[in-house]
Parts: structure tokens; C-alpha cells; sequence
């Protein structure tokens, strides 16, 4: 196959030619945008190392539009703290309009047989212990071994109690049961390095 100009011309920024493609969500901030012609705007973009990787070692990053914000709050609520851990699939749509032509461009979706979080766990700002953790997963209905192969199999090698853990733990116990999670003290003393 040939080279396209996405191909020929690599940006820093999935585009269309890089779908479709299914990620975890690693990071979400502000980048710097734009051209040294057009200069540069704040946006909003998604870090993945599920994200096509770039010469010098980095990974490509994704531009969110507020269509594409609202499609993974619909899902995963309106803290980006929340996403942190969790997958989204990136799809090219072709009836996209830009300046009154049919352009196509990149929409999100939640990638088909990924659970959606319940809306009652307790938020991601609280950050969990491992205790508070295994505590959830039993009040779920849920074995400590099962959340700590369900944790494996999303790429975890152990506990620490951080934000990321806490949305890690909190998408194995949506993954493995639709049961509501216990709500826990968000000042309950930490228990952290817990391996598995």
C-alpha cells in the first residue's frame, strides 16, 4: 500500500487515518495547538499508549471536541479524573461538515462489550485503598482474587492508592458485576504498594 498524506505529512494528533482505534484512556490535559502560520490554541487533548507511536518514542495524542467530551462524560461522568483507566474506541464518521463541505473526522464511542461504570461508586476524587477496594469488590458480590485478576488483565502489577488505581479498581468491579459498590470515607487512611 502507498502512503497517504496523514502518512506522508505525520502529525503529533490522531486523524482519520489512524482509525479506527480502541485505547485506554491514560491521560487527559491541555497541549498547545496549531501551526507556526496560524499559531497556536489551548486544546483539550487525550494521552494513550494505545496511541499510534511517534519517532521519538512519544505516542500520538487526540484532540477533543466538546461532540467527543460529551460522548465519554455520557459514559464515564463529567470529571476527566473518571476516564482515567478507561476505553474508548476513536472511528472515523464521514458525514463530519467542515466549512460547508463533508469532510469526515474522528468521533468517540464506547468500544462494544466494555461495562459502563455504575453512577453510584463513589467518584474517583476519593481516592481508595486497597482495603476500601477489596471492600467494594466484596460488597459487589465480587472475591478479592477475581479483582485482582480483572486488575492483571487491565495491565496493573499491583495497588497503589492513586487516582488511576482507584478508576482501575472501579472498572474491574463495573467489568465484573453491575451491583452497586459500597461508598467509602474519602480520609480513610491509605494502605499503599499492596502487590498481586
Amino acid at each position: 500500500m502507498g502512503l497517504t498524506m496523514g502518512k506522508a505529512f505525520q502529525s503529533n494528533f490522531l486523524s482519520k487515518d489512524d482509525c479506527p482505534t480502541t485505547a485506554t484512556i491514560n491521560k487527559v490535559d491541555f497541549e498547545m495547538v496549531g501551526g507556526e502560520d496560524t499559531g497556536k490554541e489551548r486544546k483539550v487533548v487525550i494521552h494513550s499508549t494505545d496511541f499510534p507511536m511517534l519517532p521519538d518514542n512519544t505516542h500520538k495524542m487526540f484532540i477533543l471536541n466538546k461532540s467527543n467530551w460529551i460522548n465519554i462524560e455520557d459514559a464515564y461522568g463529567p470529571d476527566t479524573d473518571t476516564w482515567i483507566g478507561q476505553r474508548i474506541e476513536l472511528y472515523v464518521d464521514p458525514s463530519i461538515m467542515y466549512g460547508g463541505k463533508r469532510v469526515g473526522g474522528v468521533r468517540v464511542r464506547i468500544p462494544s462489550g466494555v461495562t459502563v461504570p455504575p453512577p453510584n461508586l463513589p467518584q474517583v476524587g476519593n481516592v481508595w485503598s486497597w482495603q476500601q477496594a477489596c471492600e467494594a469488590a466484596v460488597a459487589a458480590g465480587i472475591s478479592i482474587d477475581q479483582l485482582k485478576a480483572e486488575l492483571k488483565s487491565m495491565g496493573l502489577s499491583g495497588y497503589v492508592s492513586t487516582p488511576a488505581a482507584t478508576a482501575a479498581a472501579q472498572t474491574a468491579i463495573a467489568n465484573l458485576t453491575v451491583q452497586p459498590a459500597a461508598s467509602f470515607d474519602a480520609n480513610a487512611t491509605p494502605d499503599d504498594g499492596v502487590p498481586f
